[in-house]
């Protein structure tokens, strides 16, 4: 299913999970392990006269930020719904757009965590204190929206992308998928 085919499917709460398509990206998901690079939170919102736009709630290098979720509809993506109660988060997640900043300091962390973890280093992973700093990425972000929500209250923050969609499979918290797939740029057709 394409971008404009899947969007009326999408609801708000929605967990949004990116594939891989960059150098970087790829980079990301050589260290986690996985194929996810990215992820946010889908809600939907009115603009000034009334049309409704699908947007992404996401932590990026800049900080916390609101963006309309078509900006990426030339990457690979799934939808997840795990029963996120989002009017209940709604004002907590946007509270977090232009005030909270984003942490390379737990990107590094994160990877870490999971280098160990994909080592078979389990027990150093859970042992080892790592530090979580006042900004967060975008697992991160997504992570502490979901432990606010009360759905999974011991879920932790410390998770890069490809983890926690993992760990919501391995929680059974996923209750339904919708897979997108990219749409060339415009200057790409």
């Amino acid at each position: 299913m394409n971008y404009d085919q899947a969007r009326p499917n999408i609801r708000s709460g929605d967990l949004i999970f990116f594939d891989a398509k960059t150098k970087p990206q790829r980079a990301i998901t050589f260290i986690t392990g996985g194929s996810v690079s990215h992820c946010g939170i889908a809600t939907w919102m009115c603009d000034s006269v009334g049309t409704p736009r699908l947007m992404l709630v996401e932590a990026f290098v800049g900080g916390c930020r609101l963006i309309n979720l078509r900006s990426y509809s030339y990457r690979p993506m799934i939808a997840v719904n795990v029963g996120l109660p989002w009017s209940h988060v709604e004002s907590y997640a946007l509270d977090k757009t232009g005030s909270v900043g984003y942490s390379g300091l737990d990107f590094i962390t994160i990877g870490a965590r999971d280098i160990l973890l994909r080592l078979g280093l389990r027990r150093l992973a859970e042992t080892t204190v790592f530090t979580n700093s006042t900004g967060e990425v975008c697992s991160e972000m997504v992570a502490d929206v979901i432990v606010t929500s009360k759905l999974a209250p011991d879920l932790g923050t410390l998770w890069s992308p490809n983890s926690l969609y993992k760990e919501l499979h391995e929680r059974n918290l996923v209750q339904s998928m919708l897979r997108i797939e990219n749409q060339p740029k415009e200057n790409e057709k």
